[in-house]
């Protein structure tokens, strides 16, 4: 779902600049897809996907724009505090689901 809040941060772009209208309702449908089955089916945690979605497309959105405006030092520190907070982020997800190891 990362993946795909990414390309939706793409396809958004690409919009304003007046291609890929096809492409953005595509990842859409794909996107209510996903959601619909987490909505249906007991198991599937779309709080998760929703978090893997807004996450996706904010480290896109920070990686395209704001990462393209900074010299190459300061990209490198960015990026590095952009993993910092995902391996947080992914620390205190596992911590507070341990029902998925069981």
């Amino acid at each position: 779902m990362g993946l795909l809040g990414a390309m939706l941060c793409y396809a958004l772009i690409m919009k304003k600049k007046g291609l890929g209208t096809s492409f953005l309702n595509n990842i859409l449908f794909v996107i209510a897809i996903n959601l619909f089955f987490g909505f249906t089916r007991s198991g599937i945690d779309n709080m998760a996907h929703i978090g893997g979605i807004i996450g996706g497309y904010a480290l896109a959105r920070g990686l395209g724009e704001i990462g393209s405006r900074l010299n190459k030092q300061n990209r490198l520190i960015y990026i590095g505090a952009l993993a910092v907070m995902g391996i947080v982020f992914l620390i205190i997800g596992f911590s507070r689901s341990t029902s998925m190891f069981y």
